[in-house]
């Protein structure tokens, strides 16, 4: 199966908390670049982060693919959610599922460091806001290999 890990598109810098900053314009134009990307694969279940910016990354990216299936909204996905506790969530999410494709629109520093918690070679590759990476993930061995990461606009390629 594979894993999406998404950070949520450019916020604002201020807000009444955390948890509401709600996205910028321009974060939204980074929300469907990627939606445009990815407007092919059959999510079967989205997980996302209780704080706004994410609620509104992942409500853009199912408008753009057409997406009715299960949404989870959990606060083990928030910017300072430890790393070892949303591997569990996910693995337990996964047992006696036959799940495709499951994407997670989160924060950093958490995604980045899902990252290592998920892979074999514990790979901890730094998000642009919006980025996208996957992984193949194995639920049996509750671990999986890092494929790539997509960037809006193409921005990951100009840092290879």
């Amino acid at each position: 199966m594979k894993l999406y890990i998404m950070r949520h598109g450019e916020a604002e810098s201020q807000g009444v908390s955390d948890e509401k900053r709600t996205l910028t314009e321009y974060g939204k134009t980074e929300v469907l670049d990627i939606a445009e990307s990815i407007k092919s694969i059959n999510f079967d279940v989205v997980i996302v982060s209780t704080f706004m910016r994410a609620q509104q990354t992942a409500n853009i990216i199912k408008q753009h693919i057409n997406y009715n299936n299960q949404t989870i909204t959990s606060d083990m996905f928030c910017p300072e959610s430890e790393p070892k506790k949303s591997h569990d969530y996910i693995d337990a999410l996964l047992i006696g599922k036959s799940y495709r494709n499951v994407l997670i629109v989160s924060h950093m520093p958490l995604v980045s460091f899902l990252m290592a918690e998920l892979t074999f070679d514990k790979q901890m590759p730094i998000f642009p806001t919006a980025a996208l990476a996957y992984i193949n993930y194995q639920p049996e061995q509750m671990l999986g290999e890092y494929i790539e990461m997509v960037c809006p606009f193409h921005a990951c390629d100009m840092n290879e």
